[in-house]
């Protein structure tokens, strides 16, 4: 029958048993409901043969949203990320994910994942009305360990409670011995599972929606606050407290009155039986997981594992469920062999000492893969048996190769079988991407001809963007030392680390051809220590412009990977050359470039799909998304055909119809998942050759769901490595230490932290490489992953390893040792913070704080301040690193949360004032910077000066000068400025630098109080941005430095300085200052009478502006073109330029039209089209007048009226009523009005003597940039 228009879930569900699929899926009864959507058992079904048991949770097409409209796309989209959730986290306690359906023709959606057959412990709850306290605490246990892996993914699931918790019965024999294993806990229902927001700029409380479930959500919840590991883990210890008593804390404590009241709730050693065993530790730790402050909870999941392994007394392998390769079936091996040391490559074998080489195990398996080093599906990754692979052969998670390469175990097969059989392939071919790689091709072949062109590849987990990625590479041919290779890293995010490793990466001597490159990343990375909020902008434009620069000559490739794991500055640098596609004119750099030559690069990037990305990755996708521009592509990769999948599979390894239509179903299109089956199933002994092809060994293979890629790690190490050996025993210890460092581990930073015999862990390290589990690069003297999915993997199988604790804490030290400790302070900060070690951590939360501020990354300095916060006990060292947030914030421009946080922070210190005068003084100080950002008019603190003055301070008692001097009257202001430079002079060149341009600042914008003393703090504070290195700073305050000369008649002078300004900034890549700077050259020339170099200066200027998309700065530019080819004659070329800046201007509001409004009507004027000029006139003082812009206003109507008495429309006494006007007002007058007064002057003198008059020269030269910039006052 055909499906209804609307509420089709009814009738669908409705429908006789053996009409109700969805996919391959039939549904026989409903299981419950999971967040917003029921679950129903289904069988899997092919060929008429049931498979497995799977649990469906179906979505059905809310009523009013038209199938095909962009409503039920975004509908669509959300249960997409709760598939993708699911795909990103692997552990035996968190449910798997099995494949995703739709009919369209229901409307309905269905999620099929592992069907737990068991009860959940809501379910218990309703039976039994409690637990015993040690059932609970083994259920809390396999919880917290799936938190574990839930948080490491980056996710916070938002809804745990008995209800998502479901206890699995033992399979037969898997209860012998295994302990409180025995009961396996699952963390079910991810329909509700967000990003940690801890990992991206959060937004603000009214835009979060309320998930979760009554009286398991934090208090911070409750009152708007963001969701985090910290309120999964309040859910845990309320889902714990409610196991052991039957009841929630907050019905104990009498309702959400007393959790909005931050009360604590009684204690479990109160509530019951004082003789109940492991009472007292769980009462301890559920205490702290349920503490309404959440910077007195526990931070991380793991912790809590822990600690309940040690109320239960359990060891940490028994609180293991039992893996899939636990119940492998009888054909499997118990262990796979170890290679031969003689079948090693001779590559890998040479590299070991003589005495390592004997040491390599000694047993063959039957046979080994062959090795096919021409079928380079992925280039560069030869995973059947390679060398040493280099970083940039190694493809991160979505690739379509197995977790680890194939390794041959004896197999059974068939007596008439006489052939090895085959293995799988190493490299599996890209197989339905032939549209997506056409299009990567002719970008490559447009950027090849002249100009720059971009793709973003985009996809879910698995689907086969690094594949992709790799193939585009290949195909463009470009040389290797001409090809950037970056990848991003969940774990190492320092600013543009990717490109500085893909520099790291290229061939020897290659490097040098990207000099520029390289000096202009070092300059944007160079750290600031003076005040003022980095100029990262222009630092990014030169790393933009170098990067243009080097594809000038021959044509350059960059390729980024992951970009969801990318850095702030890495995505503003995207941005940035996203803004050049389409472009073909050459690099503004200051070098000799090749003559005619433009850039010539080619920019490919790849980001999963993720439920919730991060702020400036949203940002990325939308300009790209919204570009019309051919030249920028965004392919979104969705999954293979039946038929593609079909191939993928048969040439990744040649199996059986049955078995191949069961992995290509249950594998929903995903290439990961087709390969990762197939090498899964035959690595772990579950395939059986027979009759030229493999096959399941057992009937019930797919029921039992396929082997994770921890398994297939676990497979694998056991096939190279005699785990009872030293080298085995260090294999594991060196792949928790790449794993937890996360890529691009120091051979001797691993070698320090794994300890251990020297040469067994050489064996161990040429092992796990020719294992394809590490790949290194550097020679060697580096090590990492290949694929994410595998260091996640990795960590999930050593994170309940008794000696992970001591393992990572010597990888911390081994690192703080190390020359790279400062570029990882926040890996630092963090692994310490999840240790424990308090002390440890707030020393790099506080170093990582500070090189976040220094770098312009201000929403990571909050959120580490933050954290240093949380971890201090000391009331006033806590307060001091709150202040510094909020100065962050500041320096970030968030000033009304700057402005909240320091309300709060006045609060508590009326409350609890503090112990120390200096941090009282401090957070007082931060309350006049904040009322200053916030131009709160009034604010005062008439004690500050005398309380400040009272300590030894001095820097204390120039902070609060400069602060008050922030808030204050313009004289009073100008007074503490100076008295605060005199007190800097003494206390630090940083702090003179800030008083020296505090000053500036006042004294310019009290209508030039004093140019003098203005232009002796600018020299200062020249000369301390040269004495320590600071090219930003010292740029900035040399344009300032030049409009100052200008203005105290020194014109030639600051034309000079200006031109080599100009030069400097070109040669650094600096756009964005060349543009401003050009800009003011050109009024500087126009007002010294070069007309025709002004003309030329501006129009240069107009052209880098819309290069750049600045319409507002294209606009002045033009206008003031107009007036200098006005003053050459040029009267058509200044109309025209005229016109095109005022439409400019009209468009987008810019009150600068008004002076465009008053050059256009002089033009006018001189063409003798005098009724279009007055009008020009007219609008130019209405607009001033509106805008409050005085000084022009009185010009435009001293033009009108000297105008109207040239023609004899008015006599001399107007016009001198107008001069004495103008004179009078007390406004200060810019040299447009002057130059007007002048002429005006002249004329009526002449009038009187009857002599004709003659207009003053440059009348209307003003420099177009008004007062000088300040930039280093932030």
């Amino acid at each position: 029958m055909p499906p209804p228009a609307s509420s089709s879930a009814p009738v669908f569900l409705q429908r006789p048993e053996a009409d109700r699929w969805i996919g391959p899926f039939r549904l026989s009864r409903q299981l419950g409901r999971g967040g917003f959507a029921p679950v129903w058992l289904a069988e899997e079904i092919y060929d008429g043969r049931k498979l497995r048991d799977a649990a469906v949770k179906l979505f059905f097409l809310p009523d009013g949203l038209a199938p095909g409209s962009h409503e039920a796309a975004g509908w669509r989209d959300a249960i997409l990320d709760e598939a993708r959730a699911l795909c990103r986290v692997e552990h035996p306690n968190v449910v798997r994910f099995y494949a995703l359906h739709r009919d369209d023709a229901w409307g309905v959606v269905g999620l099929a994942m592992e069907h737990v057959a068991g009860a959940s412990l809501d379910r218990r709850l309703e039976q039994a009305g409690r637990l015993d306290p040690r059932e609970a605490a083994e259920a809390a246990l396999g919880v917290a360990w799936a938190l574990s892996a839930v948080h490491a993914a980056g996710l916070v699931h938002h809804d745990v409670k008995p209800g998502n918790i479901v206890e699995r019965a033992p399979d037969p024999g898997e209860a012998a011995g295994r302990g409180p294993a025995a009961r396996v806990y699952k963390l079910i229902d991810f329909g509700i599972v967000v990003d940690d927001p801890s990992r991206s700029p959060a937004g603000s409380a009214g835009d979060r929606p309320l998930f979760g479930s009554r009286g398991y959500m934090a208090p911070e919840l409750l009152l708007g606050g963001p969701a985090s590991p910290g309120t999964d883990l309040y859910a845990l210890g309320a889902t714990l407290f409610r196991l052991c008593t039957g009841q929630l804390p907050v019905d104990v404590m009498g309702g959400l009155e007393a959790l909005f009241a931050r009360k604590h709730p009684p204690r479990l050693d109160a509530l019951l039986p004082p003789d109940t065993p492991e009472i007292e530790p769980l009462a301890r730790l559920t205490a702290l997981l349920l503490d309404p402050d959440p910077g007195a909870r526990p931070r991380h999941a793991e912790w809590v594992a822990r600690e309940l392994e040690r109320a239960l007394g359990v060891s940490p392998r028994d609180s293991l469920p039992p893996t899939p390769r636990d119940r492998l079936p009888a054909t499997a091996p118990d262990r796979l062999p170890p290679t031969p040391r003689d079948r090693l490559p001779a590559t890998a074998r040479d590299r070991l000492p003589a005495t390592a080489r004997d040491r390599l195990p000694a047993t063959a398996p039957d046979r080994l893969p062959a090795t096919a080093p021409a079928e380079r599906g992925y280039p560069g990754a030869d995973l059947a048996r390679r060398d040493v692979t280099t970083a940039r052969d190694a493809d991160h998670a979505d690739d379509q190769r197995p977790a680890a390469p194939p390794r041959a175990i004896p197999s059974p097969a068939s007596p008439t079988e006489t052939v090895d059989p085959p293995e799988p392939r190493p490299h599996a071919p890209l197989v339905g991407r032939v549209d997506a790689l056409a299009a990567l091709a002719r970008l490559a072949a447009e950027a090849r001809d002249g100009g720059v062109r971009a793709a973003l590849v985009t996809g879910p987990l698995g689907i086969g963007r690094t594949r992709l990625l790799a193939a585009a590479i290949e195909r463009v041919g470009a040389a290797e030392g001409r090809v950037l290779r970056a990848a991003c890293s969940p774990e190492r995010k320092s600013p543009l680390r990717p490109l500085l490793r893909a520099l790291e990466a290229l061939p020897p001597g290659d490097a040098g051809a990207l000099g520029l490159l390289q000096d202009a990343i070092e300059r944007a990375l160079s750290p600031s220590v003076l005040p003022g909020a980095p100029d990262t902008a222009a630092a990014l434009e030169g790393v933009e412009d170098a990067l243009l620069w080097a594809s000038a000559e021959t044509p350059l490739l960059l390729a980024i990977d992951d970009l969801q794991w990318a850095d702030a500055h890495t995505l503003a640098l995207l941005r940035l050359l996203l803004e050049r596609v389409g472009a073909g004119a050459a690099p503004s750099h200051g070098a000799a470039s090749p003559q005619g030559a433009g850039p010539r690069l080619l920019v490919l990037a790849t980001s999963r799909d993720e439920p919730s990305p991060p702020p400036p990755l949203r940002a990325l996708l939308g300009e790209l998304r919204g570009r019309t521009r051919p030249g920028a592509r965004h392919l979104a990769l969705g999954p293979l055909g039946d038929d593609d999948a079909a191939r993928l599979a048969q040439a990744t390894l040649p199996v059986a119809p049955a078995l191949e239509r069961a992995v290509v179903r249950g594998a929903g299109g995903v290439p990961f998942f087709i390969v990762h089956a197939l090498v899964a199933f035959r690595e772990t002994g579950a395939l059986v050759y027979r009759q030229g092809a493999w096959d399941a060994a057992a009937p019930d293979l797919l029921d039992r769901g396929v082997p994770g890629v921890a398994d297939l790690v676990s497979a694998r190490l056991a096939g190279y490595l005699d785990p009872a050996s030293d080298a085995g025993r260090l294999a594991l210890r060196a792949l928790a230490a790449a794993a937890l460092y996360g890529g691009g581990l120091a051979a001797d930073v691993l070698a320090e932290a794994v300890g251990g015999d020297d040469e067994a862990l050489e064996v161990a390290l040429v092992s796990l490489v020719d294992a394809g589990i590490l790949v290194a690069s550097k020679g060697g003297q580096e090590y990492g992953f290949a694929q994410e999915m595998v260091r996640q993997a990795v960590l999930n199988l050593v994170r309940p390893r008794p000696w992970l604790r001591r393992l990572h804490r010597a990888l911390l030290d081994a690192v703080a040792r190390g020359p790279q400790a400062a570029a990882d302070a926040a890996f630092l900060a963090a692994g310490y913070e999840r240790l424990g070690a308090a002390a440890e951590a707030r020393r790099w939360l506080g170093r990582a704080m500070e090189a976040a501020v220094s770098a312009g990354l201000f929403a990571e300095a909050v959120e580490l301040g933050d954290r240093l916060a949380a971890l201090t006990e000391d009331p006033d060292e806590r307060a001091a690193a709150e202040i510094e947030a909020v100065r962050a914030l500041l320096r970030g421009r968030k000033l009304e949360e700057a402005r909240r946080r320091i309300d709060a922070l006045d609060a508590r210190a009326a409350v609890f004032p503090a112990g120390s005068p200096a941090v009282s003084l401090r957070r007082r100080i931060c309350r006049l910077e904040v009322a200053r950002g916030m131009r709160e008019e009034g604010y005062d603190d008439p004690v500050l000066l005398a309380d400040a003055d009272a300590q030894p301070d001095l820097a204390l008692r120039c902070e609060a000068r400069m602060a008050l001097a922030g808030v204050a009257a313009p004289e009073r202001a100008v007074a503490l400025a100076g008295e605060a430079v005199l007190l800097a002079a003494r206390a630090g060149p940083a702090l003179e630098f800030g008083a020296r341009v505090l000053r500036f600042e006042l004294n310019y914008a009290s209508n030039r109080r004093d140019l003098a003393v203005a232009e002796e703090d600018l020299t200062r504070a020249l000369a301390i941005a040269a004495a320590l290195g600071s090219s930003w700073h010292r740029l900035h305050i040399e344009a300032d430095l030049a409009v100052l000369e200008a203005e105290r008649g020194r014109l030639a002078a600051a034309i000079d300085r200006l031109g080599r300004i100009a030069a400097q900034a070109e040669a650094d890549g600096m756009r964005g200052q060349l543009r401003l700077v050009l800009t003011n050259l050109a009024a500087f020339l126009l007002r010294a009478g070069r007309a025709a170099d002004a003309a030329a200066t501006a129009g240069r200027t107009a052209e880098l502006a819309a290069e750049a998309g600045d319409p507002a700065l294209r606009a002045s530019a033009l206008s003031l073109r107009a007036d200098a080819l006005r003053r050459v004659g040029d009267l058509d070329g200044a109309l025209a330029a005229a016109d095109e800046a005022e439409a400019l201007q009209r468009a987008h509001g810019d009150r600068r039209r008004a002076l465009t409004l008053l050059r256009r009507a002089e033009i006018l004027a001189l063409a003798g089209r005098f009724e279009r000029a007055f009008a020009d006139a007219r609008a130019a003082r209405e607009l001033a007048e509106a805008t409050g812009d005085r000084d022009l206003a009185l010009a435009a109507r001293l033009w009108d009226l000297l105008q109207r008495a040239r023609r004899g429309e008015l006599g001399a006494a107007v016009l001198e009523e107008a001069i004495a006007e103008a004179s009078g007002s007390g406004v200060t007058l810019r040299p447009l009005t002057l130059g007007l007064l002048a002429d005006a002057r002249a004329w009526v003198t002449s009038s009187a003597s009857g002599l004709p008059s003659a207009p003053a020269s440059g009348s209307s030269s003003a420099p177009a940039s008004g007062p000088p910039s300040a930039p280093a006052s932030g």
